[in-house]
């Protein structure tokens, strides 16, 4: 039964806190030259994570060649459970 309260509680508590936190950092980034840089070069740095060589999917999907010869040959289908 805990556990429910938990994760009822949880998003009525978070919610106001970011609203709060979120409001503190707009107000700091406004009135801050400093810290407005801080900010852009932390977003900056956050934004590159998820970025990807679009030259890195060629090199990872395979010709169809391949794939027609892998199906041929029966290479890489899962095991029969019941065999």
């Amino acid at each position: 039964m805990m556990h429910w309260l938990a994760f009822a509680l949880v998003p009525v508590a978070a919610i106001p806190m970011c609203l709060v936190l979120g409001v503190a950092v707009m107000q700091r980034v406004r009135q801050s030259k400093r810290f407005r840089i801080g900010a852009l070069v932390a977003a900056s740095l956050f934004s590159f994570v998820t970025y990807r060589d679009p030259g890195e999917r060629a090199r990872v999907e395979e010709t169809e060649a391949e794939t027609k010869r892998k199906k041929e040959k029966g290479i890489g289908d899962p095991p029969d459970a019941f065999e």
